[in-house]
């Protein structure tokens, strides 16, 4: 427990001196001032593996509150040490019931991305694409209508969508949502 102090450079004496772990770490705050208590955490990987050249993307997804869901690029060595310096230009895809949520200037809503810190992200509507532009009705072949829907009715799915992560001179990296 610290009290702040504006002439204690750095923070205002509001620091620690601590040793991380390697791998996940978890820190939490708690502050009090006039009896209102004010919390916030943080987890991250505390990386101390040295890392090789980049040769190869992993794609992970986390769906947000809102709906969308956020997917990230990885870059890592050929060992699978994650590479935090990775510069690369990623661009991503996707095929499906889903839509990219790019063209919209800003490093999580662009399809052209470039690495930051070893890491791309873009974020996904799983609902947002746009209909077949042949309805499950209209296409017949040989033996009749082609979907089973036309006798049975409409056919529920889930969404799904295969997004894809290529960068130049690396197999491209998928992930189905």
């Amino acid at each position: 427990m610290k009290k702040r102090d504006s002439k204690d450079f750095p923070c205002a004496g509001l620091r620690w001196n601590t040793t991380f772990n390697p791998g996940v770490n978890h820190v939490q705050v708690i502050a009090e001032k006039e009896g209102v208590i004010v919390k916030d955490e943080l987890t991250f990987n505390y990386q101390t593996e040295t890392w090789g050249e980049p040769t190869e993307l992993q794609l992970t997804s986390v769906k947000q509150d809102d709906g969308r869901i956020y997917v990230e690029a990885c870059m890592f060595d050929e060992k699978g040490v994650f590479c935090p310096d990775a510069s690369h230009f990623i661009r991503f895809g996707l095929s499906g019931d889903g839509k990219l949520l790019d063209g919209l200037g800003t490093i999580h809503g662009s399809r052209l991305v470039q690495l930051a810190t070893g890491r791309a992200r873009i974020y996904i509507d799983p609902l947002g694409g746009s209909a077949a532009a042949i309805g499950e009705t209209a296409f017949i072949s040989a033996g009749g209508p082609a979907m089973a829907a036309v006798k049975t009715g409409k056919v529920a799915h889930l969404p799904t969508s295969v997004v894809s992560a290529k960068c130049e001179g690396m197999a491209t990296a998928f992930i189905t949502l």
